[in-house]
């Protein structure tokens, strides 16, 4: 199938020598675009396959990419943050900013742009790529519940791609973290995998049916007020334990209280204590897959000071309690 080409630099610093930082000119067969290796692929049965990123870059990272895959994409963002500026078919470019719980559906036959990924302690990203005759087959006598612009991508009666993002249901945020993280010992691998995806698949089409995932069309934003909302974000996550009030993070960076909340919700799809909240929790899940902590000081460790509200905030998050999400990554590390 065909791939993608990719050409890629260092933001910050010359790397040469340094591993799993900068990407280098490559060609992949893949269908996702926030590639720097190759990402690991699995393939579940004919015309549906995953791949997911999953890095740790230690410098920020810019490179191009051209994509040429007639396929589905459902993607959604676990942790970490990117900036992807894009066009595809048409001269229109877009530009969106992914953090975790971001995600959407697209179908780009063709498409090319810049990926930017600041330094960050791990971004992790996963697809699940469908190619269109095998969504069609089992969406048959039920296209009418998807939106009538997608149904002619499924039906092949599209004259130009598809592209929809936005922020993720929790139902859909929990199936993909299970995706990312894999079977528990004992289950059967490939048949795990592959009812999840389906799984990720339908929940996402039943978002695209509702307002949120018909939303595709944002307002521009100014980059000054861009840049003002980036700052706010940084100011915001520098210390979860006692995060800024709404008046005075809106006065350091000089927006007033409205106007900053209305560019969260376009920039990065969530309230500005929602994005503090879904840090908290992205923190405290990688946090437990380290597996050198329990429970409450991970709660400490990520702001905060009442556990039962902390498990109560992550099994809305991930769909299970944070003991039983530590005990099953405990499972899975490997013994030195």
């Amino acid at each position: 199938m065909a791939g993608i080409s990719i050409q890629g630099q260092d933001m910050t610093s010359d790397v040469a020598g340094r591993k799993n930082t900068t990407p280098v000119a490559r060609s992949c067969c893949c269908a996702g675009v926030t590639i720097l290796d190759p990402p690991e692929e699995t393939r579940l049965r004919e015309g549906l396959w995953l791949s997911t990123v999953d890095i740790s870059p230690a410098a920020g990272i810019r490179f191009r990419y051209e994509k040429r895959h007639a396929c589905i994409d459902f993607g959604i963002v676990l942790a970490g943050d990117m900036r992807n500026s894009f066009r595809g078919a048409s001269p229109a470019k877009r530009e969106i900013y992914n953090s975790p719980g971001q995600g959407g559906i697209a179908f780009l036959p063709y498409a090319e742009g810049v990926v930017e990924i600041p330094a960050q302690r791990s971004m992790r990203v996963l697809h699940v790529h469908m190619e269109r005759q095998a969504l069609s087959a089992l969406l048959e006598g039920e296209q009418d519940l998807i939106p009538a612009d997608f149904r002619r991508v499924v039906e092949g009666t599209a004259t130009e791609g598809y592209f929809c993002q936005g922020e993720m249901d929790p139902a859909a945020r929990i199936v993909a973290c299970q995706l990312s993280n894999g079977p528990l010992p004992g289950m059967p691998g490939r048949l795990f995998l592959e009812g999840k995806a389906l799984e990720l698949i339908s929940l996402q089409l039943a978002w695209l049916g509702t307002c949120k995932g018909r939303a595709t069309h944002r307002t521009a934003l100014r980059p000054a007020d861009r840049e003002r909302l980036l700052t706010a974000r940084e100011i915001l996550l520098r210390d979860p334990a006692c995060p800024p009030a709404l008046p005075e993070l809106a006065r350091q960076v000089g927006m007033g209280v409205n106007r900053l909340g209305a560019g969260f919700r376009e920039l990065f799809g969530t309230t500005v204590y929602g994005q503090l909240r879904e840090h908290q929790m992205q923190q405290a899940r990688l946090l437990f897959e380290q597996g050198e902590l329990n429970v409450s000081q991970v709660a400490w460790t990520v702001g905060y000071t009442n556990v039962s509200h902390f498990s109560a905030a992550f099994k809305k998050r991930f769909g299970v309690l944070p003991k039983t999400f530590l005990k099953s990554a405990r499972v899975s590390i490997p013994l030195p």
